[in-house]
């Protein structure tokens, strides 16, 4: 497989498992602080309605999710191409995007914007820890 195919493999399989890890802690999270009722989630100003009535421990579930989602991903960046950390760091700036997206698409406290400083140490830690001595 070409080097440039690889790096592409791996950095794609990374954002993916991290979203899969991400939605099933957020499923979790939602079973625990489930949205109030009569809140429509569809719409936006719905959406804004039910972000200002979190409760923090519904955002920090949120913030574990991100935490486990980039190491994750950054393990599964270093696990496909075991070349170097760069893939593992890319994923980690993409998930990063994302949340700077989330967090300008809808109101967050403004606490929440740490969120942005997990996700490359995270992913990188995650590259590391599968790295191993080879």
């Amino acid at each position: 497989m070409s080097p440039f195919l690889k790096r592409l493999l791996a950095i794609i399989f990374g954002v993916l498992s991290a979203f899969v890890i991400i939605t099933i802690v957020e499923g979790v999270g939602s079973n625990i602080y489930p949205i109030p009722e009569g809140s429509d989630p569809n719409s936006m100003e719905g959406l804004r309605k039910i972000m200002e009535s979190r409760p923090v421990g519904a955002f920090l579930i949120v913030i574990l999710g991100h935490l486990l989602g980039a190491l994750s991903g950054g393990a599964v960046a270093k696990l496909i191409d075991r070349s170097n950390f760069r893939n593992a760091l890319i994923v980690g700036g993409l998930l990063m995007v994302f949340g700077l997206l989330n967090l300008v698409s809808l109101p967050h406290p403004l606490w929440f914007w740490l969120d942005l400083f997990i996700y490359m140490p995270a992913a990188y830690l995650g590259a590391k820890l599968v790295s191993g001595k080879r």
